[in-house]
């Protein structure tokens, strides 16, 4: 596939490129990129960024907007802040283990009726593969969370 994009990038007239393709992947594609069968698609790059995990703090306001997208007022607490740290520490701030480790602690949390979620759901909810681990192979998937703010239930769906 990677190679079908270079050949896309040939495409040009004599002043300007026809095309500009612009990459984003997980930690995995930068180190495919950095192989030897890549190396002319690597040439063509002008920009290469890598974003570093969150820290507590940007966890906690990522977990909190992410909510309040969903509907959840700032002020309803959902996850408590034992629980936010232990989302933290299992998921060593990738967001992408942060939605897995949120979305089945919010599962977790309606079967057990919590008005909010405890740690030891989070540490009953984290991914069984690689917590915490760049090498995570799972596929990442973006869950809409609705609130229901007289009850205190959360809800969610896939899109």
């Amino acid at each position: 596939m990677l190679e079908e994009v270079r050949l896309l990038t040939n495409l040009e007239t004599t002043q300007q490129k026809l095309l500009q393709i612009v990459l984003a992947g997980q930690p995995e594609l930068d180190e495919m990129l950095d192989s030897f069968e890549l190396r002319q698609i690597k040439q063509r790059i002008a920009l290469r960024c890598h974003l570093e995990p969150l820290n507590l703090e940007e966890t906690r306001g990522y977990i909190q907007r992410r909510l309040q997208i969903a509907g959840v007022a700032p002020d309803i607490m959902i996850f408590s802040e034992p629980a936010t740290n232990a989302i933290f520490r299992h998921s060593n701030g990738f967001p992408r283990l942060i939605n897995t480790i949120c979305e089945n602690a919010l599962l977790s949390g309606y079967a057990r009726r919590a008005t909010v979620i405890p740690a030891e759901v989070v540490g009953g909810s984290r991914p069984r593969s690689t917590a915490g681990s760049r090498r995570h192979s799972g596929r990442e998937e973006e869950w809409h969370f609705q609130a229901d703010k007289e009850q205190r239930k959360v809800s969610f769906c896939a899109p």
